[in-house]
């Protein structure tokens, strides 16, 4: 599959004149890799976990993320884990995620019934209490593992009863149906409307 995602890559790197290619986990990277290599055209990556690295194998198979022309480290931890397990990787760049809090400011006067905002234009952040309000959406797109916060969300917003608030999480469930159904399950005894796509 690999092999075969690499030639589909490499013929619309060709058809659409790609410049640069962007590559977030580790199947997909050896792909990228290796259309990168056929065609010359480089590529990037975003290294968001510690993965599995304790053998060789493991290690080798994650290092696709690190052949590209630069690495992209989402946090202080990640940076530090990428250089200790993989000391011959060059190129990693730290990125946090997150909010700039040196370019934003929690300074600002919000609605109470809105907790924490950040923004450069309070006047931006209002509520109206005329008429009926709408649910306030929250979407979480992403598989279904325990990985990616779907039950922080859903800890986050349980306490929540003032305001209607609707929740939609989309993504596969493949090899989490336990996960999925717990999730499900704990969904209809919450006020929030959740919805699973």
């Amino acid at each position: 599959q690999i092999m075969r995602n690499a030639r589909h890559l490499e013929r619309l790197i060709n058809e659409q004149n790609i410049d640069l290619l962007h590559v977030r986990s580790r199947a997909p990277a050896w792909s990228v890799y290796l259309a990168s290599r056929s065609t010359g055209v480089p590529f990037i990556s975003t290294f968001h976990g510690c993965y599995g690295h304790k053998n060789a194998l493991k290690r080798l198979y994650n290092s696709a993320m690190l052949r590209g022309r630069a690495c992209i480290a989402v946090s202080e931890f990640i940076e530090h884990h990428i250089r200790e397990t993989y000391p011959w990787a060059k190129n990693v760049v730290q990125i946090n995620r997150g909010v700039d809090t040196d370019y934003y400011t929690r300074s600002i006067q919000v609605s109470p019934s809105i907790s924490t905002h950040a923004t450069k234009k309070p006047a931006q952040v209002t509520t109206s209490t005329k008429g009926p309000e709408k649910p306030f959406t929250l979407l979480l797109p992403g598989r279904f593992s325990e990985l990616k916060g779907h039950q922080l969300l859903l800890d986050a917003v349980e306490p929540i009863t003032d305001r209607p608030l609707k929740i939609i999480f989309v993504g596969s469930s493949h090899g989490k149906e336990h996960y999925y159904q717990s999730l499900r399950e704990r969904a209809t005894s919450l006020s929030p409307k959740i919805e699973f796509v």
